[in-house]
């Protein structure tokens, strides 16, 4: 029998006590049951949570962005280049986190100029876009000789280099608390999704797994979330086609989680939601901008919002300047969803968005952008409701989960009483990360907590 004790930690508000755990699940709560248990975790008074679940995250573009040169520090063309040219050498140069504001547009031609003897390819920070130079392009003769791919990832994977390692992605994770992540990569091909699942299996990614992007065959059932679905404002889909789509997916037992950023993609996500027949715990990913009209029918229908508040802090004087006035006044609700009775979820969008949960819980109090400013003041969340949107049932994200006999041993200890941790989230430090009684492995974090550690390339 498989035990653990946590002695002297904080538990539904109770300090003090002692929390036991045999065979990956909580049995007992009360002062004093460590006794002289030499290998007792002492947790210094500090909170004990359940463990925090992302409910958007991208591993496998995380694992390579780790690999990859930021770039979302530069601020104008020549640094830009800079950065490429003196990045570490080595085979394809990935670059990570790019937008217009740092040198504007870029295709091809763009690239060359700056960097025209090493095939590199550069990522928006969106996530939906890459573009290549020539000496990338005589590579991946597939891709569009002006060098802009969009949502086209499959076709740069090299299959002879395999799939990431996601032993640091699960250690990076575990040191924020993360005991449980939802994969929403969509369309996953069958050994994308068999390398998530064998990673999970043997112990590499310790982390509960859910997976939105895998077919119904290419993974074990209970890893399988809702069908991952994405609409793109520029390439709008035939309604008929999606809604036939979405009622397969609902006869196959499977809801959806349909991608949609701005107001006419949540419009159609609803128009093709409503023509299938919307099914309770089909998700709207994203939710940038969600018109308050359809508070009521979302109630109704029991359709779930996954969002990242953490995007109003990282992106929002990028969204002040070029999302239009009226969306900026419903972009990334938040309270006004939850007060219309409108189940609301977390996850980080990471690598797109920042990887620390508590960094998403600070901006949904505060809504405040890089600058300062207040984007959306009456959508802040209290700091307990931000921390629910990262503590719920992943598959039933209207419930939440508390530490408790008789529910998982998935525990993140911090370094501090619940109360003060809910009062300044962004600066909580987390002691331990536990999943199923057992301790996960850490990286170790520096000062920064931003969207991804300091690295370039080769380092």
């Amino acid at each position: 029998m498989s035990h653990l004790t946590l002695r002297d930690v904080e538990v539904n508000g109770e300090p003090e006590v002692d929390v036991r755990v045999e065979n990956g699940t909580v049995v007992r709560i009360g002062p004093r049951l460590a006794g002289d248990d030499p290998d007792a975790v002492d947790g210094r008074g500090g909170a004990l949570l359940p463990g925090l679940h992302d409910n958007h995250i991208h591993l496998m573009a995380l694992a390579a962005a780790l690999d990859s040169v930021d770039c979302r520090a530069t601020t104008d063309a020549d640094t830009f280049a800079r950065l490429l040219r003196t990045a570490p050498r080595g085979g394809t140069l990935r670059v990570v986190g790019y937008d217009d504001s740092i040198a504007g547009p870029l295709d091809a031609a763009a690239l060359d100029r700056m960097l025209p003897d090493r095939p590199v390819r550069v990522q928006y920070r969106t996530g939906g876009v890459w573009v290549l130079n020539s000496a990338a392009l005589r590579r991946h003769p597939e891709v569009p000789r002006d060098g802009i791919l969009v949502r086209g990832d499959a076709l740069l994977r090299d299959g002879s280099a395999g799939f990431p390692d996601l032993a640091r992605v699960a250690r990076l994770l575990a040191a924020h608390g993360v005991t449980g992540v939802t994969d929403a990569t969509p369309d996953l091909d069958g050994a994308a999704a068999r390398h998530l699942a064998e990673s999970h299996a043997n112990g590499t990614l310790p982390q509960r797994l859910l997976l939105l992007g895998a077919g119904d065959a290419d993974c074990p059932a209970d890893l399988l979330g809702p069908r991952k679905m994405v609409i793109d404002e520029w390439n709008p889909p035939d309604l008929d086609a999606m809604a036939a789509r979405i009622g397969q997916c609902h006869a196959r037992g499977r809801n959806v989680a349909i991608h949609c950023t701005t107001r006419t993609e949540t419009v159609l996500a609803v128009a093709a939601l409503d023509r299938a027949g919307a099914r309770a715990g089909d998700r709207l990913e994203h939710g940038g901008v969600i018109p308050r009209e359809y508070d009521a029918w979302l109630r109704a229908h029991e359709v779930a919002v996954v969002t990242q508040p953490n995007f109003v802090a990282e992106r929002g004087e990028e969204y002040v300047h070029r999302v239009d006035r009226d969306d900026l006044a419903v972009l990334y609700r938040a309270r006004s969803l939850d007060t219309a009775g409108i189940t609301v979820a977390g996850g980080t969008d990471a690598p797109f968005g920042g990887v620390d949960p508590w960094a998403a819980m600070a901006a949904a109090q505060h809504r405040s952008t890089s600058h300062g400013r207040c984007l959306g003041a009456s959508e802040r969340l209290t700091g307990a409701r931000a921390l629910a949107l990262f503590t719920v049932d992943p598959l039933r994200l209207g419930r939440g989960r508390t530490v408790e006999p008789g529910a998982p041993a998935d525990l993140c200890l911090l370094d501090r009483p619940l109360a003060d941790a809910l009062r300044q989230p962004g600066e909580v430090r987390v002691r331990a990360t536990f999943v199923a009684g057992n301790r996960i492995p850490a990286q170790r974090l520096g000062g920064s907590r931003g969207p991804l550690p300091d690295r370039r390339a080769g380092r």
